[in-house]
């Protein structure tokens, strides 16, 4: 186990509101890591745990714990639990998550060992990721043990997996790419069942194979598992809509609903809860929230009708991308409603929301993060921002711009949602140039 020296800034904050930000670690792109992938996961005593993509002794990528100073500071000290090896091991740990025992499980985009065409890169096997397993120290031990609970071969079961779920003892996923008609894959959902008494393997089950076009492809995120455990998710592509402007791609994507059979041993069924087209929404790299009517939150990378500071980049559709709602059916006619909270305009809000999620809060306000614009006039980096849900006698949402990133000692390019604690907000930027390349770990007070 490495402890790594702490790198602290807190810094007078580039805010609209004078909302403080504070730095409470910079990777040094080393031993401890580099570039955070995902969301923080909160730990014992004031604790929590997180990845890297890259750093660490090999450089493909760690685990860590970031620890509270004792003195109630903000001297932060990081221990970096496992230094990815790459190959068998994995390589480039994203999305985090732990259990009520204390357990860690993650995911790597690459790694594993797989060597079908669409884990190839430049002739050589990079691998098709993993599931893994991080278990705590036993009694009189040190270290945590890693254990690939499955790895990916880039056949029927899949490649590059973005997040797990826990839900009744099992893990479940997406991969954005599987078998299907799209090129390298369309993706899959799938299950893991932990090993019966006396065995040790995990059982990998695929739940659902999404084959392209109309069917849609590469979800993406956290599966959101509700009561009846069915799963809902973002794919990026496809669906039953295929407008021009989300060219070059054969639809814009849409959320999906996956509900588990009535029967043992039947089929899940794949059914569309919303199709966007292009206007509302396209590309979601992000996970789905939902509230307690079971109204869902989610936000897409790209379009919206902001385009003037997201012009299409070549092979992509233009917009800035959207923050929306969907309200279940409530006449029997099976049809959601599509809210649009809000469109991302590449200014102080930033634009392109990616591999995030809404936070909610209390007073059913939201926090979202966004990774940067198109428009390098505009100098944003990404930014933290707060949908103000509508008072009474409102009829829409309002923005509030917390902090817009510079690429300064604060870091750039936020990434996952943010996570609350004691009154504040914890994220980690994914770091873009110059004294925090490697990515930061910061608290908001809001």
């Amino acid at each position: 186990m490495l402890v790594v020296a702490l790198s602290i800034a807190s810094l007078t904050p580039r805010a609209v509101n004078a909302v403080t930000l504070t730095t409470l670690y910079t990777f040094s792109g080393g031993a401890d890591g580099a570039n955070p992938g995902a969301a923080l996961v909160p730990g014992p005593g004031g604790s929590f745990f997180g990845t890297t993509v890259g750093g660490g002794a090999t450089g493909n990528g760690t685990v860590f714990k970031l620890l509270p100073p004792a003195d109630g500071g903000d001297r932060y000290r990081l221990e970096s639990l496992h230094s990815f090896a790459g190959g068998a091991d994995g390589s480039g740990p994203t999305n985090l998550i732990r259990d009520a025992a204390g357990h860690l499980y993650g995911v790597s985009d690459l790694g594993g060992g797989g060597t079908a065409a669409a884990c190839m890169s430049g002739g050589t096997a990079v691998g098709c990721g993993v599931v893994f397993e991080l278990r705590p120290p036993a009694a009189g031990e040190h270290d945590w043990h890693e254990v690939v609970l499955h790895a990916f071969s880039g056949n029927d079961d899949g490649f590059a997996p973005s997040g797990l779920t826990i839900f009744d003892g099992k893990l479940y996923g997406f991969t954005w790419g599987g078998s299907g008609t799209c090129r390298g894959g369309c993706g899959t959902v799938y299950e893991l069942t932990p090993p019966a008494a006396g065995e040790h393997a995990w059982t990998y089950k695929r739940l659902h194979t999404f084959t392209g076009t109309n069917a849609a492809h590469g979800p993406f995120g956290n599966p959101l598992i509700v009561r009846d455990g069915s799963i809902y998710g973002i794919a990026y592509s496809g669906g039953p809509t295929a407008p021009t402007g989300c060219a070059p791609f054969s639809g814009c994507g849409e959320v999906f609903k996956l509900t588990p059979p009535a029967r043992w041993g039947a089929d899940w069924t794949k059914s569309t809860v919303w199709a966007f087209n292009g206007l509302d929404g396209t590309g979601g790299f992000n996970s789905l929230s939902i509230d307690r009517e079971g109204r869902l939150y989610g936000m897409t990378n790209e379009g919206g009708n902001s385009a003037a500071n997201c012009p299409a980049p070549p092979g992509s559709p233009s917009g800035c991308g959207v923050a929306f709602r969907l309200d279940p059916p409530r006449y029997g006619d099976g049809r959601w409603k599509q809210e649009i909270l809000w469109n991302f305009s590449g200014n102080d809000d930033g634009g392109y929301p990616a591999d995030s999620a809404l936070a909610m809060q209390r007073d059913g306000n939201l926090l979202a993060t966004t990774s940067g614009t198109n428009n390098d006039s505009v100098g944003q980096f990404g930014a933290i921002v707060q949908l103000v849900r509508p008072q009474m006698h409102e009829a829409v949402w309002k923005e509030r711009t917390l902090f817009s990133f510079s690429n300064d000692a604060n870091g750039a390019v936020p990434v996952g949602a943010v996570v609350a604690r004691d009154g504040f907000w914890y994220g980690t930027t994914f770091g873009f140039s110059g004294v925090a390349a490697a990515g930061t770990v910061y608290r908001i007070a809001p």
